[in-house]
């Protein structure tokens, strides 16, 4: 018998969980200056303060949307279960799915906000 996060559902589950976590932190806690640590860090994203606010609103929007995605993804498992031998190959390619709705979302959002002179 699989446990929980042995299958589809709990895999997208707790990515799921822990980009709404990440979110929440970023909303509640911004990086307030440009760094590399902590944040949305894309050259982009990192080109000035006001790209960098930016950024950081946005991506952090696109992460919490990304991460009730992959919440949703996982009850839709629950209902509709795929056989074992299949659940790594769907589940893996939709959580790096959702990180690069992330990534391209939040550098197009910057590229309409910040369109170049």
């Amino acid at each position: 018998m699989e446990t929980f996060f042995e299958n589809t559902i709990g895999q997208c589950l707790l990515c799921g969980a822990i980009f709404i976590i990440a979110a929440t932190v970023m909303h509640l806690f911004p990086p307030k200056k440009i760094n590399h640590l902590y944040g949305y860090r894309t050259a982009s994203a990192m080109q000035d303060q006001e790209h960098w606010d930016f950024a950081q609103k946005n991506g952090t929007k696109k992460m919490a949307i990304s991460g009730l995605m992959l919440i949703a993804v996982s009850f839709a498992g629950k209902l509709y279960p795929i056989d074992d031998k299949y659940q790594t190959f769907v589940s893996i390619p939709i959580t790096l799915g959702a990180a690069l709705f992330i990534f391209l979302s939040t550098e197009r959002a910057i590229q309409k906000q910040f369109p170049k002179n």
